[in-house]
């Protein structure tokens, strides 16, 4: 055991430790930079000081990983489901064609939309009988009338939603729906005319 003082800012204090020239050289350095207060010192000191290593360690702070978070959940049921989520509402099923890309969401004070590619997705309110009514609309803000799916199933532009927990999905599902429609051949000639 080493019994003669130790100074922290002092370099060779860490190449008696074992440390590598280059890490005892870094490790005095910070010691310099940030030496520690007495437990006496004023408070303003103490916290000046805190910020002063609080804005050193933001600068490195995106380089340091989350570790423990990332190991814990790593490959857990519990996350396995919720890739399994992500990747359903982003789009990839078996049953039919659906579009990726990111959905811009806002909530107005008419209600949530939500925007994908030349469509926007609306709740409009309450619908005539129960529910909640969906409309989807292109950019000039027409109803998306005339589109239809992979299959050649047309899509309905307005549609009712049973419960207000499930509209965000909805506008979601049917945003992917029509961002990877096709325009029906009718409508298309109509409107060439």
């Amino acid at each position: 055991m080493i019994e003669e003082p130790f100074d922290p800012a002092d370099a060779s204090c860490w190449l008696a430790r074992g440390r590598t020239p280059a890490h005892a050289a870094a490790i005095a350095s910070a010691w310099r930079d940030f030496p520690d207060l007495p437990p006496n010192a004023p408070a303003a000191e103490r916290l000046a000081r805190g910020r002063e290593r609080i804005a050193a360690l933001d600068e490195v702070a995106s380089a340091l990983p989350l570790c423990r978070t990332m190991e814990r959940t790593r490959n857990t049921r519990l996350q396995q489901r919720t890739h399994l989520r992500v990747w359903l509402d982003r789009g990839y099923g078996s049953d039919g064609n659906m579009a990726a890309g990111h959905i811009r969401w806002s909530k107005a004070i008419h209600g949530l939309h939500g925007k994908l590619g030349e469509f926007t997705a609306r709740h409009v309110g309450a619908a005539p009988s129960r529910g909640h009514l969906i409309r989807v609309e292109t950019i000039s803000g027409a109803l998306a009338s005339g589109y239809a799916a992979s299959d050649g199933t047309p899509l309905a532009p307005e549609f009712v939603v049973s419960s207000k927990a499930k509209i965000r999905a909805s506008i979601a599902t049917a945003l992917r729906s029509f961002a990877a429609s096709t325009p029906l051949m009718g409508t298309l000639a109509r409107r060439a005319a």
